[in-house]
């Protein structure tokens, strides 16, 4: 049995979870297991980061212990993403080039591009060099559809999108966002891991334009999303923005009790690279919206934890040791402003 399976017992898991951890307990220490922790830390990447990324790392000690080295890339690939999605660019970035040595002395072109991908949304979201990250992402997007890998695809297009989204490009942003909405909607939701961020993210992009019913729209379908299969990072992401979003129409009381939903959900998570992102769209939420004092506090927490963060980040990465205690608490609010249909969408 994994190591994992007590602390695993005590989380709120899915049938997919429960099927994936008795597999594993009637593994023995091959390749096949190697395949199942990944699975594991890949179906953990939006409920536990520390369990995700405490799966990915006894992956990859098989794997280098069985000489397996394309499991031993994709363990390091995935611990890689876990550390970006926290916001620890630093160490994101020596897991995802770790993985990417492996995997350019075997040459699988889809794994590659995974790589590429990654790389590029580090470029972008953690350095704001949108012009390495382009070069990263187009790389990364030639060669998974050099291999054929349609499941990647909305990886790539979603990046691509984003960052046309942050140079104003909103056309662009839109077709491709738009086309990995599509690509999703033809697979079943539980076989994708990202579908509610994709519905988020089109959801910011009306949100820019000042189309709030299309915005609420996509939002709604996001919240929907992750709450139904439990992808718990995610929605901390359409929590906020259905914060920023309300705000933007004038209902104060509402952005403020999701903004704090998803706050208790990112502490929840420890997952303090998302307090700090929330904090800092708090701020800049109640500065547009006039109150400049609640966006001077927020804008403090949000410096205070960033000095916090970047310490963190010059140490080494300590152990993990995920709370056992099951969390009892759930969220509740009302989705009744979601159901207008989308303008446009």
């Amino acid at each position: 049995m994994s190591s994992l399976s007590m602390t695993t017992m005590a989380q709120d898991v899915t049938p997919e979870i429960n099927s994936l951890n008795q597999k594993l307990a009637a593994l023995p220490p091959d390749t096949n297991r190697v395949i199942a922790l990944d699975a594991l830390a890949n179906s953990y990447f939006n409920r536990s980061a520390s369990l995700s990324r405490q799966y990915a790392l006894e992956a990859a000690i098989l794997a280098r212990r069985l000489g397996y080295q394309r499991g031993e890339a994709q363990a390091y690939y995935r611990i890689g993403t876990i550390f970006r999605t926290e916001g620890n660019f630093p160490l994101a970035t020596q897991y995802i080039l770790k993985s990417l040595k492996i995997r350019e002395t075997l040459k699988y072109k889809s794994d590659l591009g995974q790589s590429y991908l990654a790389l590029g949304h580090i470029a972008w979201d953690g350095e704001g060099n949108n012009k390495k990250a382009m070069i990263y992402l187009e790389k990364g997007l030639a060669l998974i559809r050099a291999a054929g890998d349609s499941s990647a695809l909305p990886i790539a297009y979603n990046h691509i999108g984003l960052m046309h989204k942050d140079a104003g490009n909103l056309k662009k942003a839109i077709s491709y966002i738009r086309q990995v909405a599509n690509l999703v909607e033809h697979q079943p939701v539980e076989k994708h891991n990202l579908p509610g961020a994709y519905y988020n993210n089109l959801s910011k992009i009306a949100l820019q334009q000042k189309q709030y019913q299309t915005a609420f729209y996509w939002v709604g379908r996001a919240i929907d999303i992750n709450r139904r299969f439990g992808n718990l990072l995610s929605l901390t992401f359409s929590l906020e923005n259905a914060a920023r979003t309300h705000a933007a129409v004038g209902h104060r009381a509402i952005a403020d009790s999701l903004f704090t939903q998803s706050l208790r959900l990112a502490r929840q998570l420890k997952s303090d690279g998302r307090v700090r992102s929330i904090y800092q769209s708090m701020s800049e939420t109640y500065e547009w919206t006039g109150d400049l004092r609640q966006a001077l506090i927020f804008h403090k927490k949000y410096m205070i934890k960033s000095d916090s963060v970047l310490n963190e980040r010059t140490s080494n990465w300590p152990t993990c040791k995920p709370s056992t205690k099951p969390r009892k608490k759930k969220l509740t609010f009302s989705n009744s402003i979601y159901k207008t249909p989308p303008i446009g969408a």
